[in-house]
């Protein structure tokens, strides 16, 4: 759902939004959102979710229900004792 929400923030979005077939993905070489380039797959769930599997997590890092690929920094952050700024551009 953050995914499609993001769409709606018109200064990175523009006027067409399109969504790859399952298993495809959009190649961009650059632009001012991706410098270097980047892709985007499709919204299906089956491109949007990946596993999240740790072992030996210290007692006070609690894990998100659902978490997301963005967690991963935050929690990194929390098992290191490093204070998480809130913005990942921001490390």
């Amino acid at each position: 759902m953050e995914r499609i929400a993001n769409v709606f923030d018109r200064r990175v979005t523009g006027d067409l939004w399109c969504t790859a077939r399952l298993g495809y993905e959009f190649c961009v070489w650059t632009s001012e959102v991706h410098a270097g380039g980047g892709s985007h797959s499709s919204l299906h769930r089956d491109d949007s979710t990946s596993p999240l599997i740790t072992a030996g997590l210290p007692e006070h890092v609690a894990l998100p229900s659902c978490p997301r690929t963005i967690d991963v920094a935050r929690l990194c952050c929390e098992c290191l004792e490093v204070s998480w700024p809130g913005r990942i551009d921001e490390i």
